[in-house]
């Protein structure tokens, strides 16, 4: 009897064993199913693209940023030495900053230089017309840049009893540069009249400054009208410095001279005319 219960309490140890042994072997293919379950490979690759996802778009915005620090330092270096060209040739010009009757001016001087040169690149010789020869083309070397015109003339028709011929022209305000001579000026102020053939009868004549304001013997300066008898001179000769003396080098830019000019003309009596003379006689 005992012998029989105890065999029988074996048998249900050992039914019970292999049963949890079944259940472990059942955990552990379940587990490793799992492992190896599709769905689970999925969600290791989605995790596995989204950091690789991650770190291309850091790299693209590293490489983005570098990008737009070199364009922008090319930007800045560009900018830097257009500056420096435009103060360069500001400065070899002799001024820094250009008003715009300057800027006018020196673009004109461009155009006419440029149409001079094409004038002067033009192959066919000139032909004389006494002669019929041919004869070479003369060319004219103009200089890179224009001349300064930093005196600013104040012309004004003076007019007295002997005066004969009135200008059409009394009185205007142009710039000149200080070598000008004022041959020059009665040439164009004769054209401006109408009357380009007497500008020889031009006379000019300028207001100067003489002494210094607060001196000893004078209580200011006095303005003394001076005679230009030479039209060879120049403008620059009648320009006062800072100091009052009339100098070229060292005077301010744009410096204002008042000039008057007449028209003089031989006076020429009808009355000593041969024509006259000889409807006298009869």
């Amino acid at each position: 009897m005992e012998k029989s219960r105890r065999e029988q309490a074996e048998l249900m140890k050992m039914q019970i064993e292999r049963r949890q042994q079944e259940g472990a072997g059942s955990d552990g293919e379940t587990e490793s199913k799992k492992r190896r379950h599709p769905e689970g490979e999925r969600d290791d690759e989605s995790l596995e693209q989204e950091r690789i996802r991650a770190k291309v778009e850091q790299l693209r915005k590293v490489q983005a940023l570098r990008i737009q620090q070199q364009a922008e330092a090319a930007l800045n270096s560009t900018a830097a030495m257009a500056s420096r060209e435009s103060t360069n040739s500001a400065s070899s010009s002799g001024t820094t900053a250009l008003s715009a009757e300057d800027q006018a001016y020196r673009k004109a001087y461009q155009l006419a230089k440029e149409h001079i040169n094409s004038q002067q690149n033009f192959t066919s010789p000139l032909t004389s017309q006494a002669t019929g020869t041919s004869q070479p083309r003369v060319q004219y070397a103009l200089p890179d840049q224009p001349p300064d015109l930093d005196v600013r003339v104040r012309m004004i028709f003076e007019e007295d009893l002997t005066t004969m011929i009135f200008p059409l022209v009394k009185q205007f305000v142009f710039r000149v540069a200080r070598d000008t001579p004022f041959e020059v000026a009665a040439k164009a102020i004769a054209k401006k009249n109408g009357h380009q053939e007497l500008w020889q009868n031009y006379s000019f004549s300028v207001f100067q400054k003489e002494g210094e304001a607060g001196s000893m013997e004078d209580e200011g300066p006095t303005t003394k009208q001076v005679q230009v008898d030479n039209l060879t001179r120049t403008f620059g000769r009648y320009v006062k410095d800072q100091h009052g003396g009339t100098t070229i080098a060292g005077a301010s830019l744009h410096s204002e001279l008042i000039c008057f000019y007449k028209i003089t003309t031989p006076f020429k009596s009808p009355f000593t005319t041969p024509s006259f003379a000889k409807q006298a006689v009869q």
